[in-house]
This record gives structure tokens, C-alpha cells and sequence, in this order.
């Protein structure tokens, strides 16, 4: 039977000035190693997900993995960005 990877989301602001809302995760492959992050970038360009196994609360630099969208959609208004995250640790907790 497979785990779900325990998980906790805390928004970070980006290095440079931007802003973002209508987080959501979701899974598709393996979900005890595997997630997709989507969200609506409302400004700023050029988005990152910083990411840890440890919080670093707003302090987007010492997270220790980041990585660009895989995948940019725009649709009504939004400008939807997905991050699919591979090879995660099952049952650990992972902040964004």
C-alpha cells in the first residue's frame, strides 16, 4: 500500500518582487515519492519553487531545492504554473 507524503505549504515571496494566489497540489504517478505544485502567478515573471524538508519561513534562499515550471498554462485570466516534483522521501514532510 503506498503512503501519502505528509505535507505542509507556506507561501514564500519570491527573490524579486511578485505575487501569487490559488495554490494547489496534486498527484499523479507515485504519490509516497511524487506531487505536482500548481499556482496562478499574478505578477512578477521568471517564478521558482524553492523547496526543503525544513521551514525556512520567508527566507526563499536557504531552501535547499528549487525548480522552474515544467509547464505554463494560461486560461480566463490566470497564468497557471505547475512544478512536478520527482524522487521525494515518502513520509516526510516537505515545505514550499
Amino acid at each position: 500500500m503506498k503512503r501519502f507524503l505528509p505535507l505542509f505549504l507556506c507561501v514564500l515571496p519570491s527573490l524579486a518582487q511578485a505575487s501569487a494566489d490559488a495554490y494547489r497540489l496534486s498527484w499523479r504517478s507515485d504519490p509516497a515519492t511524487s506531487m505536482v505544485v500548481g499556482w496562478n502567478q499574478t505578477s512578477g515573471r521568471d517564478p521558482v519553487l524553492c523547496y526543503d524538508t525544513v521551514d525556512h519561513d520567508r527566507k526563499a534562499v536557504d531552501y535547499r531545492f528549487s525548480q522552474a515550471p515544467d509547464r505554463i498554462v494560461s486560461y480566463r485570466g490566470m497564468s497557471n504554473h505547475f512544478v512536478r516534483l520527482e524522487q521525494l522521501t515518502p513520509d516526510t514532510a516537505y515545505y514550499f
